[in-house]
């Protein structure tokens, strides 16, 4: 027994959204896949002279404020205006040191 069938071939027009889902996926790839070359920002560049010495020398100054807004300078309690005084002492002994 033979069935007949209604069925027909639908000509109809492609759908261009998968086509660039493809073309943007592969663009990406690409993209992420491509070595990167870092161009340099400066080419030679003159740094000024200077007549002072090169070297200098830093003390270590620590100030720590805790979570009750207590202060302390290398390790020692101080009070907000002990700490204005102590880094002004530091400073002026640094420039006293050059």
């Amino acid at each position: 027994m033979k069935f007949r069938t209604h069925a027909e071939i639908v000509k109809g027009r492609i759908d261009p959204v998968p086509v660039w889902d493809v073309i943007f996926l592969l663009m990406i790839f690409l993209v992420l896949s491509s070595p990167f070359v870092l161009q340099p920002g400066f080419g030679l560049l003159e740094l000024a002279r200077s007549s002072s010495p090169t070297t200098a020398t830093f003390q270590n100054l620590v100030v720590t404020v805790s979570r009750d807004n207590l202060f302390f300078f290398n390790g020692q309690p101080t009070t907000f205006d002990g700490l204005r005084q102590s880094l002004t002492r530091a400073a002026q002994q640094t420039r006293n040191a050059e």
